[in-house]
């Protein structure tokens, strides 16, 4: 596959902020949804070498009781209706959702497992898949730190998905917790590779260069009532003892 082989080819890792965006580009001559499709499926894929990383470090219903990350807390929603979940269980529950609707051939239908077009209708799950998958992320830097990095070190992964983040615009709740840490390593790195050198631009937020990237960003208005319904959420539950449920 184009975008394994993309990603195989990288000799040392973590890579540059600026080659994880290149791959996040869509190659001339592919569907920008296509290619959407492929960077979150492999994504999703990658992410079990984190959740190894994890299992390693004892991440159990007994270490983890809960999904958090720092203060927060998440709701697992893959119950009905959602329920508190043990980190790891949220975790493996999250990327087993995501694996079903990926191959899902009602949503992508597909011909000799190859992806022949994306319904529009069906664009509005990649923004969904992706928030969940950050809050792995999240639990992983907080409560798992040296794995979290074990992995960067080894596959670029958050790099990776931070990079398709910032060029499709996937927004996520409380996104700071591990963005801040993120753009300061980012700059940290650029600055000791171009010591002597004047340093480009590719750390600046994505919404600096918002009109300059020709991608089906445009459609994700699906994902504001979502966003909505995230902040009622939170605000019927202020009063709670240190515990903000997210709802999807």
């Amino acid at each position: 596959m184009y975008l394994s082989g993309l990603i195989a080819s990288e000799t040392s890792h973590p890579i540059s902020v600026k080659r994880a965006k290149e791959i996040a580009e869509t190659p001339p001559g592919v569907d920008p949804w296509i290619w959407v499709y492929e960077l979150v499926r492999k994504l999703t894929i990658d992410l079990n070498v984190l959740v190894v990383g994890m299992l390693e470090d004892s991440c159990s219903p007994k270490k983890c009781p809960e999904m958090r990350a720092n203060e927060w807390q998440y709701l697992c929603a893959c119950h009905n209706p959602p329920q508190e979940c043990a980190a790891i269980d949220y975790i493996i529950h999250t990327l087993d959702n995501a694996t079903t609707l990926l191959c899902s051939n009602k949503y992508f239908p597909s011909k000799w497992d190859t992806i022949m077009s994306i319904p529009i209708s069906s664009t509005r799950h990649f923004s969904s898949i992706m928030r969940r998958l950050y809050r792995i992320f999240s639990h992983a830097w907080y409560k798992h730190y040296d794995v979290f990095w074990k992995v960067e070190n080894e596959i670029s992964l958050y790099r990776r998905f931070m990079a398709v983040s910032e060029h499709y615009h996937f927004k996520y709740e409380h996104s700071a917790m591990v963005d801040e840490a993120y753009s300061k390593e980012a700059k940290c790195n650029d600055h000791d590779i171009n010591k002597g050198h004047n340093i480009d631009n590719d750390n600046q937020h994505f919404l600096d260069n918002y009109n300059n990237y020709e991608t089906p960003t445009r459609f994700y208005n699906h994902d504001n009532k979502d966003n909505h319904d995230n902040k009622d959420n939170h605000d019927n539950k202020e009063n709670m003892d240190n515990i903000n449920t997210l709802l999807s």
